[in-house]
């Protein structure tokens, strides 16, 4: 079994190295107390684990010990005066599938482990031959991604926001991969993989010197202050020389800074609390404003609100989707635009698909709106021709 910790790295950055081996040591306690009588368990480095099960456990037996961690390992941890909550995500093989391999054995259940992240927070997955292959495609994504923007097969679609009136207002900036060997491979598909191979940077810098190379044609085609939102990985706002290179375009490309917005999701935002605040206060210092997207799909605690420094709060398609269908979601809809309103934020509601949502989420004092009922993704070649 092959585990890792959910939101760990969270805790290392806002409660502390200190707090974070604590947790570790907890982690270790609380599942020695689940293993059998031979079971062996050791940390293989910063909060991956990996449990040796012997006696070859049926079905029954594994899913009983994975279940009984994920629970356990689920339960919220109190360290000194803090209440910190996890979850884990576990990997599980066997050593027949690898010949008794133990570099191969210990990838497979790797494997498997990825496949659980993946999938949700908290869960368990036995590794299958049939995964080799996900995995080679994984590993090939992640080592075609240099290639791909060095022969340009990449590109930029751009999304349309209206206002009230359903007047063009602004853009939002989505990547597109055209392989030459993978096909059309989805932002779904390779975003996570660019994230976990470390090759995000590179895919977001891309994004911003192409968005800056356009800008000029998309101003022209709108003739009001359009803005053109660009998003930001929990990984790019950890890496502060981003700063210096966005700074760097804008100066090139003579990018007048009030049309430009830059939206990060809220788990990111709050996995990375202390250094999204200073990273994107110096791009807010530059002109540029700053959207918090997702909102209310992740944490959903409102009280880090009030310590950070937003102009839009965009409003997760999750919700967008039940209006009129959930009682609590269409409940929880109007709470947000309320909120947000009482904040001074301007509030944007994406995913929007129906004349229906529309209404709704105008009547209730929406500034601006997305989704496909007013505008796809399209490349700037479709836009300019209107």
């Amino acid at each position: 079994m092959y585990f890792d910790l959910d939101g760990f790295k969270g805790v290392n950055d806002s409660f502390g190295h200190e707090i974070g081996d604590a947790v570790l040591m907890e982690v270790c306690r609380r599942s020695k107390k689940i293993l059998r009588n031979g079971d062996l368990i050791s940390r293989l480095g910063g909060d991956e684990f990996l449990i040796l099960l012997h006696n070859e456990p049926n079905e029954l037996e594994l899913f009983q010990i994975s279940e009984r961690l994920v629970g356990d390992l689920n339960k919220p941890f109190h360290i000194q005066s803090w209440e910190i909550q996890i979850g884990v995500s576990i990997g599980i093989a066997r050593a027949s599938d690898s010949n008794f391999n133990v570099s191969e054995f210990v990838s497979n259940a790797d494997i498997a482990m990825y496949r659980s992240k993946m999938a949700e927070r908290s869960s368990h997955t036995i590794f299958v031959p049939e995964m080799m292959e996900d995995n080679k495609r994984r590993l090939l994504i992640a080592n075609s991604i240099a290639s791909a923007i060095k022969h340009d097969e990449f590109s930029i679609h751009y999304q349309g926001k209206v206002d009230a009136d359903e007047v063009v207002v602004g853009y939002e900036a989505l990547i597109r991969w055209r392989s030459a060997a993978l096909g059309v491979v989805s932002p779904a598909e390779f975003i996570p993989i660019a994230e976990q191979s470390g090759k995000i940077l590179q895919i977001t810098k891309w994004v911003i010197k192409r968005v800056c190379m356009e800008f000029e044609q998309i101003l022209a085609v709108q003739k009001n202050d359009v803005v053109v939102s660009l998003n930001l990985s929990a990984h790019d706002i950890k890496n502060a020389s981003l700063v210096g290179y966005i700074k760097e375009m804008f100066t090139l490309y003579k990018i007048d800074t009030k049309h430009i917005e830059f939206e990060v999701t809220e788990s990111a935002y709050l996995e990375n609390f202390d250094a999204a605040n200073g990273f994107l206060t110096q791009l807010r210092q530059m002109g540029c404003s700053i959207a918090l997207d997702d909102f209310g799909a992740g944490y959903s605690s409102l009280g880090y609100l009030t310590q950070i420094d937003l102009n839009t709060l965009k409003i997760d398609k999750q919700f967008v989707d039940n209006l009129n269908v959930s009682k609590r979601s269409t409940l929880v809809t109007k709470t947000i635009i309320e909120m947000a309103k009482q904040l001074n934020l301007k509030i944007c509601a994406e995913g929007v698909e129906t004349r229906e949502q529309a209404d709704f989420l105008l009547a209730n004092g929406c500034h601006q709106l997305q989704g496909y009922f007013f505008a796809k993704p399209v490349s700037l070649e479709e836009l300019l021709k209107g």
